[in-house]
């Protein structure tokens, strides 16, 4: 995709549109539900990575990246997959971190993410 020596490195970050889920949310739900919702967040962004590593286009006119991985070595997770969810939308909220303020639960202290990448 790149030209050889473009980058000092090979780890890439997916944030892309196609792993948002957007079928529920983590706030203001029960903490079953919102389990639910981070499931299945996780995977969906792991059928974009099965996706990525087997069907997507490339340059040469092949299929697939075969060596794209997820590194639990390098995002500091058993699965590889990030820490937290990504709320993309949200209201104020005064807490420190978006997972808090979703743990937490409750209409004042919450994040409410319309989009949620896994």
């Amino acid at each position: 995709m790149f030209v050889e020596g473009t980058y000092p490195g090979d780890i890439s970050l997916v944030n892309w549109p196609q792993n948002d889920y957007m079928l529920g949310n983590l706030c203001e739900v029960s903490a079953e539900e919102a389990a639910r919702h981070l499931k299945r967040a996780k995977q969906l962004s792991l059928s974009l990575l099965y996706w990525l590593q087997t069907e997507a286009p490339r340059p040469d006119g092949g299929t697939g990246w075969k060596g794209m991985r997820l590194r639990p070595d390098v995002v500091g997770t058993e699965d590889g997959l990030a820490k937290y969810p990504h709320p993309l939308t949200s209201v104020p909220c005064h807490t420190k971190s978006p997972w808090e303020r979703c743990s937490r639960g409750g209409s004042r202290t919450c994040c409410r993410p319309a989009r949620i990448s896994g």
